[in-house]
């Protein structure tokens, strides 16, 4: 039985992710639409009578459980229902990318928005001349939060010495490894590498907290939101798995527009249109489909509390090495 529930929240997991990565791009292709709708003098056709093709970005890093080759069957599908609405005088190419370092100056001119994860926003934003643009809200927030879950009798961070802990894949929460170093010194442990005598890695969240409930981890640091979805599907979970730690709340993914598009007209209609999602029935589907409330502007602000984790993961990594 035990088994059968646990592939069961699995599956549930795993088909909610893939609804949540279909809307995500559906979405972003929708805002690049509006960017180029709003703009007047644009060539409308190439010299060879085709329309022009702009492409928009997506670093692979920012999703996870998904084949992207579905995914953009899924685009493709929602999409031309979109531009029967739209009816732009344009065609939108999406790409996937590896690396943010595969984007260059040349490249980045023939891009309508890029989303990526915030602290590649960060560290690329005056290369690529990047603004932030706009931030979904999920659970009544723009921040995720990371969670420390354990089991049984340990209550904070000093008793998980060599013990087993789960993460998720690196590529896709950076900022997780981050917060879990920074706690540690904090305690005035050792680094995640020499304090845990295993470090198990898992592109499910799902999976990591399963892992914990049932013995096989020790602990394991996962987003509260997938640990609040884990809760509602079976309750146990939460009388079992305790929360000794919490991050702060993070931003962790930021769609940018390029600097090339610097009308301040323009850049308002796509954000007023971003924002306005929750007034016809596709945008509802759309919102719906993501589970957020609403789409809202981006702030700087909103990044304050990760410019200050990834100082002082800095300082800790600095200190490591003198």
């Amino acid at each position: 039985m035990k088994r059968c529930n646990k592939t069961m929240m699995e599956k549930k997991k795993s088909n909610l992710k893939d609804k949540i990565l279909v809307a995500t791009i559906i979405f972003l292709i929708f805002a690049a639409n509006l960017i180029y709708a709003s703009i007047p003098g644009q060539k409308e056709k190439n010299s060879n009578g085709d329309l022009p093709v702009y492409n928009v970005f997506f670093m692979k890093n920012l999703f996870t459980e998904v084949d992207l080759n579905d995914a953009s069957t899924a685009m493709s599908l929602w999409v031309n229902e979109l531009l029967k609405e739209i009816n732009p005088k344009f065609k939108l190419k999406s790409e996937f990318i590896d690396n943010i370092n595969d984007i260059d100056s040349s490249s980045i001119k023939k891009v309508a928005i890029i989303s990526l994860n915030s602290i590649d926003f960060l560290n690329y934003k005056n290369k690529l001349n990047l603004d932030g643009a706009f931030v979904p809200i999920i659970n009544g927030s723009v921040f995720d939060e990371y969670i420390m879950l354990t089991k049984g009798n340990i209550k904070k961070v000093s008793e998980l010495k060599n013990a087993k802990i789960g993460m998720g894949l690196k590529k896709n929460h950076l900022i997780s490894y981050l917060w879990l170093d920074v706690i540690l010194s904090k305690n005035q442990l050792p680094l995640a590498d020499r304090f845990f005598s295993l470090i198990k890695e898992s592109e499910k969240e799902s999976r990591l907290i399963l892992s914990v409930f049932f013995g096989q981890l020790d602990a394991c640091v996962v987003t509260q939101n997938a640990y609040d979805l884990m809760v509602e599907l079976n309750p146990q979970i939460k009388k079992s798995l305790k929360i000794i730690d919490k991050s702060p709340g993070l931003l962790t993914t930021v769609t940018c527009f390029s600097k090339n598009f610097n009308n301040i007209e323009y850049r308002k209609k796509v954000i007023e249109g971003a924002n306005k999602l929750n007034t016809y029935p596709g945008g509802k589907q759309i919102l719906t489909l993501m589970k957020i409330e609403q789409v809202t502007s981006y702030k700087d602000n909103y990044l304050d509390n990760l410019k200050k984790l990834l100082k002082e993961y800095n300082k800790i990594i600095l200190k490591s090495k003198n």
